[in-house]
């Protein structure tokens, strides 16, 4: 993460972490989730609409 970018280590996609931007496409979104760091963790709070089922 470099300020509010955080890049995919997968794909190399950049994203605004604040809008959920595509960093160069801002017709590409992500879906913006709240977030914490506990520990050495980062935590993602992913609203039950975009859950998949277990």
């Amino acid at each position: 993460m470099n300020g509010t970018i955080v890049e995919c280590p997968w794909h190399g996609w950049k994203f605004d972490v604040t809008s959920g931007e595509r960093v160069g496409n801002p017709n590409f979104q992500v879906t913006c989730c709240t977030v914490r760091v506990h520990g050495d963790e980062v935590q993602i709070a992913v609203p039950p609409a975009l859950r998949g089922s277990a």
